[in-house]
């Protein structure tokens, strides 16, 4: 979280410079680096080495983050957007939920701590040797956008960009000034920021009524991360057939919010079968309002190319997590799980009246009616 904030404009500047491309390769550069220091870095005296490596790596963040929502609209027409922003994002949610599968099969809690260590070296040598792959995958066989543009509003945004005189900060400028991207950010910031929170906390919480579950614990992180995939996906499609972008949006923020009383209600009686239940259909909807709010921020702030919409709109979920993390864990610590519940589900209410009077803007929706209604002399004009 603390990577991301500080390199995030740099990087988009980066790819407003040069490119989609060009910028997903250096990030997928700097993730190889960063892997290769962790894969030498383990032995107890090169501690901070192995930091230095995670910290390098959690800087790609930025570029993996952006990416989808900038990917899909460069190849994708009006009717496939949103499906494919969200295949972007669940391949990113894979990697997570791969990550859980992985690391307890391949470093194993031995008796020596030497026996850790060569686990560890060897899982930190593949995931280096697999970036690596990756980076070369990523120079000769991933192109920009494809000869042609997949869709009249990609096609009028590219124009509208050659003739445009706007800095990178006068684009920086209007996005600050559009209040329902404003609002986006924050209600985003927030349901994401709760995720964070329920994530780390919710170890310690299962603890509390359910002894010696802590594998039961990493079951429901597991399941919340995978059903979430799936929820990015089933969204994605409904936005694409729908395009009830405000609609959408609001069902899926009170569909999480709704499953997250219902989570903290079960394990407080210590239910556990409705504590699996309600935690899994929480993660369909919070995860799922990934691929959402990705495309309803394209929505608010077209023509304004995505990767830097989408860029900005995380810095506010990483803020939000970091904040809700350390307040939520401090009042864990003093007045028990009871009122960490009430605050969890007190905060996602005011992130749901945020989305409530958010305006529906539907720029990229309108620019695309109008194009095909319009003969193209004037729409350039």
């Amino acid at each position: 979280m603390l990577a991301y904030i500080p390199v995030v404009f740099p990087c988009i500047y980066f790819m407003d410079r040069v490119g989609l491309k060009w910028m997903i390769l250096g990030g997928s550069i700097i993730t190889s680096i960063g892997s290769w220091l962790k894969a030498v870095s383990v032995a107890p005296d090169r501690f901070y080495l192995v930091l230095l490596g995670q910290s390098i790596v959690a800087v790609a963040q930025v570029t993996v983050l952006s990416a989808p929502g900038r990917i899909a609209a460069n190849w994708f027409n009006s009717k496939q957007v949103s499906t494919a922003t969200s295949m972007g994002l669940f391949g990113c949610q894979l990697g997570i939920s791969l990550s859980f599968l992985m690391t307890p099969l391949l470093v194993r809690n031995h008796e020596n701590l030497v026996d850790i260590g060569n686990d560890m070296s060897w899982f930190f040598r593949g995931v280096a040797i697999f970036s690596t792959i990756c980076t070369f995958a990523i120079f000769f066989f991933f192109m920009e956008e494809p000869p042609l543009p997949p869709s009249e509003t990609r096609a009028l945004q590219k124009m509208r960009k050659e003739e445009s005189k706007d800095s990178f900060f006068e684009s920086i400028k209007n996005l600050l000034c559009n209040r329902s991207y404003l609002a986006l950010c924050n209600s985003f910031g927030i349901i994401i920021g709760i995720l964070n929170a329920v994530s780390t906390l919710l170890n310690p919480m299962y603890l509390i009524h359910f002894k010696n579950g802590e594998a039961e614990a990493g079951q429901i992180g597991l399941a919340i991360v995978i059903t979430g995939m799936f929820g990015a996906i089933i969204f994605g499609v409904i936005l694409d057939k729908t395009k009830k972008f405000k609609l959408t949006i609001t069902i899926v923020y009170f569909g999480a919010t709704a499953f997250l009383i219902m989570f903290s209600i079960f394990l407080l009686l210590e239910i556990k079968w409705m504590v699996y239940v309600s935690s899994i259909v929480f993660g369909f909807f919070v995860s799922g309002y990934f691929s959402v709010g990705y495309e309803v921020c394209a929505e608010f702030t077209y023509p304004i190319n995505e990767g830097m919409s989408t860029a900005i709109l995380n810095i506010t979920n990483q803020i939000y997590g970091m904040i809700f993390v350390l307040i939520f864990s401090r009042l864990m610590e003093d007045y028990g799980d009871l009122w960490t519940h009430v605050g969890l589900v007190v905060v996602m209410l005011v992130g749901g009246v945020i989305t409530i009077f958010t305006k529906d803007l539907q720029n990229r929706e309108g620019a695309n009616k109008h194009v095909k209604s319009t003969p193209l002399k004037e729409v350039i004009s």
